[in-house]
């Protein structure tokens, strides 16, 4: 019966994912972030390192895990978008062992990852965003930390959140967080705690070693320590984008607001029950508590509000539900459960359906992967292309950016881009000193007229610009191509 039930929980998990996140695979770009991790991570296919000759603001780990994606995928975005949903599905799973770490059997222990999936149906969050990948890192240590079968679990979970802050620098937050668990349930506290940093301290010795041997561990120092320490002096109001956060989560849906509100009281409510009744507090939810208060600390010192930076907290806030204990309680977040199942699924159903029966032509839809197939024929690996928007089209045709940075957005953060001019990567006034060198191709808001001497404007007329990106922002395709 144990057996049926877990299948028949994993089962519906799957499917649920599959629900929500293949609605969105038609669309060629769901944010940004994810293009400059494509682009980037081609840099090991040149023989090349992150940070070497293309700046993007994540560890190298994140990189080479993208590059191995692409190489697993034969560069196929489609197939990418979907090894997002596989990691979904296995983040899920992992939340079913971290919320039944006793083991024994109780429904109640699928309802947290079930939650989860709710909370990030919205299309803030279906991207393959770094968290996501740390996520996997940092929940993994967590379910070793707690396994009495695996030999050095110290050691090996210290490894497992070394290599999420090698893929996302802000969790260095659950470093600390897994040492204090580690601490708590050593029986030989100063053995396993030697053990967890030597675990989460080696894979960064490695990853120095081998940038300081190839000659470019200033570049290493200026990415992973000089920049992050220049966010801390970013102004930043708590209180007020979690505030916009939660209205833009209560108009999405009703039913996992309130789920979402339930967590919360439920938590509240029990700090206030551990501080009233100290002798009383049970191991397991200090624990969960630790690991809110770490994903609180993510969301507070990535210091820009951006609603992925929440994914810590909407992944290990459901476990607050297993804190309501009587019948009433229970009921009630079962009801509000299913009604948010519902209207969620109801939501998606549609296009999702319709990606699947279409699943062959989505990707020939796509308008970059269109216009680069044109391209290809006059570009090969020397050419110089600049992109300052759709950077896209540098993954399809497999060209380094021709600016030091990747990601668009990166050149309106003076944090960022003060200390890359001290460090004579970028000059002042970067793009037009870059257009004075006269790349072969652009893609960007340009002006025309500024360049119809040199270059002519691509065709983009036959192209249906409506799959090009989600938000609506910017659907124009702008690419010039030298005379």
């Amino acid at each position: 019966m144990k057996t049926k039930i877990s299948l028949f929980f994993s089962i519906y998990l799957f499917f649920q994912i599959l629900i929500i996140q293949f609605s969105t695979h038609h669309i060629e770009t769901l944010d940004w972030d994810i293009n400059a991790f494509l682009v980037t991570s081609q840099e090991f296919g040149r023989g090349n390192l992150p940070f070497e000759y293309q700046y993007e603001n994540k560890p190298p780990v994140l990189f080479f895990i993208f590059y191995l994606f692409s190489i697993v995928t034969n560069n196929n975005l489609l197939y990418i978008k979907i090894i997002n949903d596989l990691l979904l599905f296995i983040l899920s799973l992992l939340l079913i062992k971290i919320s039944n770490t006793e083991n024994n059997f109780n429904i109640w222990n699928y309802i947290p990852s079930i939650v989860f999936i709710l909370f990030t149906s919205n299309v803030w969050f279906h991207p393959n965003y770094s968290e996501y990948i740390s996520l996997l890192f940092i929940s993994s240590s967590y379910v070793v930390l707690k396994s009495k079968n695996i030999k050095n679990r110290s050691f090996y979970s210290g490894l497992l959140v070394g290599f999420a802050t090698l893929t996302n620098l802000g969790t260095v937050f659950f470093v600390v967080g897994l040492f204090v668990i580690n601490y708590l349930n050593s029986t030989n506290k100063l053995a396993s705690s030697k053990y967890f940093v030597i675990g989460s301290s080696s894979i960064h010795i490695l990853i120095f070693l081998i940038y300081f041997f190839k000659g470019v561990a200033n570049e290493y120092i200026i990415a992973m320590i000089k920049i992050p320490f220049s966010y801390i002096e970013s102004n930043f109001i708590i209180t007020e984008n979690l505030t916009v956060f939660l209205k833009a989560f209560q108009n999405f849906n009703n039913y996992a607001y309130a789920l979402l509100l339930v967590c919360i009281s439920l938590l509240i409510f029990d700090i206030f029950k551990a501080l009233k009744y100290k002798k009383n507090i049970n191991t397991k939810y200090v624990e969960t508590g630790i690991m809110i208060f770490c994903s609180l600390l993510f969301y507070i010192f990535a210091k820009k509000g951006y609603y992925h930076h929440l994914i810590f907290l909407l992944y290990f806030l459901p476990l607050t539900l297993k804190l309501a204990n009587t019948r009433l309680s229970k009921n009630i977040i079962s009801i509000i459960l299913i009604m948010s199942v519902f209207t969620i699924s109801s939501e998606f159903y549609n296009d999702s359906y319709k990606n699947l029966k279409n699943f062959q032509s989505i990707q020939n839809n796509y308008p970059l992967k269109t216009i680069s197939e044109e391209l290809r024929g006059s570009v090969d690996k020397d050419t110089k292309v600049l992109s300052t928007n759709h950077i896209l089209i540098l993954y399809y045709l497999d060209v380094p950016n021709f600016s030091y940075i990747v990601h668009p957005a990166l050149y309106d953060y003076p944090e960022i881009t003060d200390i890359l001019k001290e460090n004579k990567k970028v000059q002042n006034n970067e793009i037009i000193n870059l257009l004075q060198n006269n790349p072969y191709v652009l893609e960007g808001n340009f002006q025309f007229d500024d360049l119809k001497n040199n270059y002519s404007r691509l065709n983009t007329n036959n192209i249906n610009l409506d799959f090009l990106e989600y938000w609506k922002i910017d659907r124009s395709l702008n690419i010039f191509v030298s005379k």
